[in-house]
């Protein structure tokens, strides 16, 4: 019972070793955050690129109704619907990416 005991320790402290590398590992590859306002300035790069596509296609006859068949169109409404609810239901209508007043200048 001792041996075995001996054994299990061994084999938790192998796992947690492996498990301890592997999260290091995963901090050193993984690439540092980027500023709040950089992270901002490419979801609205993001964002943008999405709807000049969908633009683009929605001004060729045949692509309002592939967009509408596929559930782009009405994903976007509902997305943009949905938005305008939370703005306005939250306080003194902010934007998500302004920050609050409360925060230090």
């Amino acid at each position: 019972t001792e041996t075995s005991d001996n054994i299990k320790v061994n084999e938790e402290s192998c796992i947690d070793a492996g498990l301890e590398l592997g999260l290091a590992f995963l901090k050193a590859s993984k690439p540092p955050q980027l500023p709040l306002k950089d992270q901002e300035e490419r979801a609205l790069e993001f964002i943008d690129a999405v709807l000049t596509l969908t633009s683009a296609v929605v001004s060729v006859p045949s692509g309002t109704a592939a967009l509408t068949d596929c559930g782009i169109i009405p994903a976007l409404v509902s997305t943009i619907a949905l938005d305008s609810q939370v703005i306005q239901n939250s306080p003194a209508h902010q934007s998500p990416f302004s920050k609050s007043s409360d925060s230090a200048d």
